[in-house]
């Protein structure tokens, strides 16, 4: 057969003979699908763990915007717990910017531009922006309610616990973990409320003690988001420590 071109392909190093006449045969780089696939992927940035020293890949673009340091959670979750807690560090007393006469307590080394934010908790004059508001009466609540939240799962929130997820269950699974946070490793005694009794794999009807696991409230808002992976880590947790 006639040959129309000859290229070698820019991935591979591969020759590839065109003996037809197909869309891009004047521009053609790939000898294959495979290798036009790697050629438009995204440009990666090997980095290496923190912890671990392992070296890992991340897209460049994440790179740029968040400079990872961890090649998977549990080298982030090792990381996490050698640092100093919230509530361990050094405060010291401001004056309320609302004018009010009054002290607030602050984490010292904080800049005051980031300090100021404390006093919407102290001035009773802050509001909420979507306080009282229903998506009936306001737009912006709508937007970001239901189907419309990047959140939504469909609606399993409102399913009704089993009969087996009851109060001697969850301080069961309290007490197993130490009344601590299996997360940040804070105490129920720091945080001054009990934990929360989180389902692993999202299954309300799971009430296997393997299934469930202790964490305080800020760290269970944290698995609503990337719910695949926090599956899999506190499974392999839980099968360590237990």
């Amino acid at each position: 057969m006639k040959t129309i071109r000859k290229f070698n392909c820019s991935i591979c190093g591969e020759e590839k003979i065109l003996t037809v006449k197909v869309r891009g045969w004047k521009t053609a780089k790939y000898c294959s699908k495979k290798c036009m696939g790697i050629g438009y992927s995204r440009p990666k940035v090997k980095l290496n763990c923190k912890i671990c020293g392992n070296e890992f890949e991340v897209n460049k673009a994440r790179f740029e915007k968040k400079n990872p340091k961890y090649c998977s959670r549990k080298c982030e979750y090792v990381d996490r717990k050698g640092r100093v807690a919230h509530n361990k560090l050094p405060r010291k007393n401001i004056v309320c910017a609302c004018g009010c006469g009054q002290n607030v307590e602050i984490v010292v080394g904080r800049i005051e531009d980031v300090n100021k934010r404390f006093v919407l908790g102290h001035n009773s004059k802050a509001r909420v922006w979507n306080k009282g508001l229903t998506q009936e009466i306001d737009e912006r609540v709508k937007k970001f309610s239901g189907k419309n939240n990047g959140c939504w799962s469909g609606g399993v929130s409102f399913e009704p616990y089993t009969p087996e997820f009851n109060r001697s269950l969850k301080n069961f699974i309290r007490k197993r973990d130490n009344h601590t946070c299996q997360e940040c490793k804070h105490t129920e005694e720091q945080l001054g409320y009990k934990l929360c009794i989180h389902h692993i794999d999202y299954n309300k009807k799971n009430n296997d003690p393997k299934n469930l696991i202790g964490l305080c409230r800020s760290c269970h808002g944290q698995t609503q988001f990337n719910r695949n992976d926090w599956v899999d880590y506190y499974k392999e947790k839980v099968l360590c420590q237990y």
